[in-house]
């Protein structure tokens, strides 16, 4: 598969497991593939409910529920990146800002092919 197919694959695989585990997807990922990290940005997330909660100034908690769910999920989205880049996730971060309404999620490559 070439470096733009695995982009829209990981693009897929994140936002398909986002709509499944919270009952609404992003309305837009990006997936950057490089040698040793695969990047996804991903923006319109925020359901009706987060958008009060930001709204009332409370971003900060929005962001702590994203990060709790990303915990839930990360055994998932790491064996999805890691079936289809065929590559080892070594480690997986997440950054979230409720705001902008963007998070971004890093996928660590170990930077050998498995097998």
């Amino acid at each position: 598969m070439s470096a733009q197919g695995h982009s829209s694959a990981v693009s897929n695989l994140v936002a398909a497991t986002l709509r499944a585990r919270t009952g609404r997807g992003p309305r837009h990922t990006k997936t950057l593939v490089g040698d040793d990290t695969v990047v996804c940005v991903v923006r319109g997330w925020l359901s009706r409910h987060d958008e009060r909660l930001v709204g009332g100034g409370h971003a900060a908690l929005v962001e702590r529920s994203r990060h709790a769910l990303s915990s839930v999920v990360e055994s998932e989205l790491r064996s999805g990146v890691e079936a289809l880049i065929d590559r080892r996730v070594e480690a997986v971060m997440n950054s979230y800002d409720a705001a902008a309404d963007v998070s971004v999620h890093v996928f660590l490559l170990d930077g050998r092919p498995r097998g």
